[in-house]
């Protein structure tokens, strides 16, 4: 690798040079704002007479005549697209140039080769949508592709510079004092190793540049133009450009892990790594790429389907997504029916809506989704039933994972304050209850979004009382009030809530367009009463729980799982080990048998304290959780097992506590649970907590 200093203009001059732009590199993202950064400093080198203006550095390696451009894109397509904006500004006479032949010489010597064939003329090779943007500027306004940015910003370079009043021999004096090293990688070079170091601070580049440009970077040319046309352009489209958490949700789909949204691109390398080729993978995340669009779109073949999906994405769940990767890759697959594949959607659309009622924390969710496909797959065994198993799994959960069931759905629906949910959920809660499952819906969500004359939420006994709503309440007015404001059976939908305001409910019943007039299913039983006091309400309320009960359903299974004499669960399953008996562990590909789960907790803590001492250390030093369960210095005894070097932990506590110990440590050293797998006899139980 070798670099220089040069003006810009000198690295772009000269017939029979191109600049391509390999396909792994992300598209031009210029924004206006840098634009502008750019005009101003070019306009102050005109104005103060600088020497010489330093932008940045750009790495290229070449093939024959072209030069691959590996970094600094950004900047030599936006050069180019302000010379261009020059030269048609000089040739409509738009800006004043005293040099007669300013035009023709920008174009010849930096845009245009002339003496190229028509598809090479322009020397300036951008990524696939770029290209075409930016090949279209040097023809009809008419045919510009007004959304692209190099679109956008040559408008605006045009438009600037044009108001500007600087002449156009001005202007390009002060470009060709625009700066850059020049470094030019030589064989041997490893450009993804430099690609890497020169992007190490990941403030340019999204996870998903960095995957595409791991994933083609490497590849000969037209190996590179291949799988991006076949693969990875199409990944992007599917996702509508969200390629990051796209491959964010495949991995988890993939490896039962979910990576920080910030650590994508190193979790990818590594499963990569693991994969028999590349374009393999390309396949696969291409399929799922797919999956993703359809789960985005309610795009399946199955319309009954659609309509289950649409629901949850209104939910907004996206941690749900990698099980419904594989539960749609299995439907389209053929390995479940779409009937199958409707049962399992159900079961969890009514799984996470039955836990936001009962006000589940959601913090395991991540886990509990990411191993859930795992989980079903054991339980089943090769060929069994998926969706039965899964099914089943979801139905056992129990602690923070659990499946509300209907005692406790049912209570927390009829306590539960529906207005002062968050809005998502309050509009899918209301478009549930007054759609149900008929095909003749009203769009209660886009009502409910909708500014003027759109559905809102009604208190039909309101919000602020007036004497007489207390006196038709009667002497408990105030109990009565504040118990039930809130609950579902005092609320209910309208398009003319400014209208009903705080009125009598006589009023809100006979008025113009009152509940006596509405179409909507919601305000039908309450258009039949003549009052509006505790009765009505605490009726109201068992109509609707049953509402509920029936929208939401706890799922029948009749599955049985399949009977093993041991079953292995790694610690990033969500699986309770209360109970259980360890037979054995692996950890860092070695496995040990134990006795009981005290020893395999305190093995495995050892082996971490010999991988980590300094961390562990430090987690013993703090006061907070896990640190209270560890300790420096002292003898064993009561309870505490040295792990290593003075290093303590405690551990008469029950398998749950042991498992939650493992847990936070893992987490704190950076080790993945998925590293260690116990192996449980299922035949006997563990009731002691100190072992």
């Amino acid at each position: 690798m070798k670099g220089n200093s040069k003006p810009l203009l000198k690295y772009m001059e000269g017939s029979d040079t191109r600049f391509i732009i390999p396909v792994y590199q992300r598209n031009y993202d210029w924004k206006k704002e840098n634009c502008k950064q750019l005009l101003d400093d070019l306009v102050k080198v005109v104005i103060e007479g600088r020497p010489s203006h330093f932008f940045g550095s750009i790495v290229s390696s070449t093939e024959g005549s072209d030069n691959i451009i590996i970094d600094g894109q950004q900047r030599l397509t936006t050069v180019s697209i302000l010379l261009l904006a020059l030269t048609n500004l000089v040739r409509e006479g738009k800006v004043a140039c005293d040099a007669p032949y300013l035009a023709d010489k920008i174009t010849n010597d930096y845009l245009v080769d002339q003496w190229q064939p028509e598809e090479k003329k322009i020397k300036l090779k951008p990524v696939k949508n770029d290209q075409k943007a930016f090949n279209r500027l040097f023809g009809d306004e008419e045919d510009f592709v007004l959304d692209s940015k190099v679109t956008q910003n040559y408008l605006f370079f045009r438009d600037q510079i044009a108001a500007s009043g600087i002449k156009a021999d001005e202007l390009f004096q002060a470009i060709r004092k625009l700066v850059v090293i020049d470094i030019a990688l030589e064989d041997g070079d490893n450009a993804q190793l430099i690609f890497e170091s020169l992007n190490s601070t990941g403030l340019d580049l999204s996870e998903a540049d960095k995957v595409r440009n791991y994933v083609l970077m490497g590849l000969p040319r037209k190996t590179q133009e291949s799988y991006y046309e076949k693969y990875w352009n199409p990944i992007e489209e599917y996702t509508d450009y969200e390629v990051s958490e796209f491959i964010r949700q495949y991995l988890t789909f993939r490896t039962a892990k979910w990576p920080n949204i910030g650590k994508v691109y190193p979790a990818f390398k590594d499963y990569a790594e693991k994969q028999e080729s590349m374009e393999g993978l390309l396949v696969d995340m291409l399929k799922y790429a797919r999956v993703y669009h359809a789960l985005a779109t309610a795009g399946t073949p199955d319309a009954e389907t659609n309509r289950i999906l649409r629901r949850m994405v209104q939910l907004e769940t996206n941690v749900v997504n990698p099980l419904l990767f594989s539960l749609l890759g299995r439907a389209q697959d053929g390995f479940i029916t779409y009937d199958g594949l409707r049962v399992a959607l159900r079961a969890l659309e009514s799984y996470i809506y039955r836990r936001l009622v009962c006000e589940v924390p959601t913090n395991s969710m991540n886990k509990t989704f990411a191993n859930l496909g795992n989980e079903a797959d054991r339980l089943c065994g090769s060929g069994g039933d998926f969706v039965s198993a899964m099914v089943y799994a979801l139905c056992n959960k129990s602690g923070t994972t659990r499946f509300p069931d209907d005692a406790e759905f049912e209570e927390r629906t009829r306590l539960r304050d529906f207005y002062n949910m968050r809005q998502k959920n309050r509009i899918y809660t209301f478009d549930r209850l007054e759609n149900g499952d008929s095909y003749e819906k009203v769009d209660v969500r886009s009502l409910m979004l909708e500014r003027d004359h759109g559905l809102s939420i009604e208190h039909v006994m309101p919000q602020t009382m007036t004497e007489t709503w207390k006196r038709e309440l009667g002497p408990d007015w105030e109990r009565v009030h504040t118990e039930w404001r809130d609950r579902i059976a005092n609320l209910t939908l309208t398009a003319y809530n400014s209208k009903y305001s705080n009125r009598p409910f006589s009023e809100k019943l006979a008025i113009k367009d009152g509940f006596k007039d509405s179409p909507l299913f919601l305000n039908k039983w309450i258009s039949q009463q003549d009052a509006w006091t505790e009765e009505q309400l605490r009726a109201r309320e068992d109509l609707l729980v049953a509402r509920f009960l029936e929208l939401w359903p706890l799922p029948e299974v009749d599955f049985v799982p399949k009977k093993n004499d041991e079953a292995i669960h790694t610690l990033d399953d969500d699986f309770n080990f209360t109970g259980t008996k360890v037979a054995a562990y692996t950890f860092a590909g070695v496995r040990k048998t134990v006795k009981t789960w005290k020893d395999a907790v305190a093995e495995v803590l050892s082996q971490v304290y010999e991988i980590d001492p300094a961390t562990v250390r430090l987690i013993a030093a703090s006061s907070e959780y896990p640190g209270n369960y560890l300790r420096l210095g002292g003898k064993e005894g009561n309870g505490w097992y040295e792990i290593g070097n003075g290093c303590f932990t405690y551990l008469a506590t029950s398998t749950s506590a042991k498992m939650g110990l493992l847990d936070a440590v893992f987490e704190r050293t950076g080790i993945s649970g998925g590293d260690l797998a116990f192996e449980i006899r299922l035949e006997e139980e563990d009731t002691d907590n100190d072992e």
